[in-house]
């Protein structure tokens, strides 16, 4: 599953892992580095296994889940079911009525989808605009044009980048250690 890169940052904010009020320098690169490594892994490997790996769009699925979770059953020779869409058994997407003791709708929702323009700064879009360009591109996600007045641009280009881009480096480095660190077997 891939979401668009600020919508995940937003979504990322919300959760908590910062602290309301305290700017943690370089969260908007290590957000960035992540979501980078993770799509260029979906490319890969859809390029590498075209018939085991599929890649689904987090707005897709929450746009049009019926039609999404076909397509998907079928790339998986799978019989479709409509309770699939319900999400039983995930104790945090149900949404249970009063005088039901069965989920009233389908949870995936429409309103998780743009919510970034409500929390992440003008700067912080555009760095993840302007790292992750091609890949946003290749997976279909429009890049919003961003004004930042003078002191903006100059706080964003001396401080804001190279703190991002030295903190999605190392983030990098440690999402990719894994693949060039052998394993031995005792």
């Amino acid at each position: 599953m891939i979401r668009d890169p600020r919508d995940r940052y937003e979504a990322r904010l919300v959760r908590g892992s910062h602290k309301a009020g305290i700017r943690r320098w370089g969260k908007t690169g290590i957000a960035a580095a992540s979501w980078l490594y993770s799509a260029g892994l979906a490319i890969r490997n859809q390029k590498m296994y075209p018939d085991r790996y599929k890649v689904v769009s987090f707005e897709r699925m929450v746009s049009q889940p019926e039609e999404t979770l076909r397509d998907v059953c079928s790339f998986l020779d799978e019989m479709y079911d409509p309770a699939m869409l319900m999400l039983e058994g995930i104790p945090r997407f149900q949404k249970v009525s009063a005088s039901q003791a069965k989920p009233v709708e389908s949870p995936l929702s429409v309103e998780y989808i743009g919510r970034y323009h409500k929390l992440v700064s003008k700067k912080d879009i555009a760095f993840i605009q302007m790292v992750s360009r091609q890949d946003m591109l290749a997976h279909s996600y429009p890049l919003e044009p961003i004004r930042l007045a003078l002191v903006e641009r100059i706080h964003f280009y001396a401080i804001d980048c190279p703190v991002n881009l030295l903190s999605m480096s190392f983030r990098y480095i440690i999402e990719s250690m894994p693949h060039y660190i052998p394993i031995s077997a005792k």
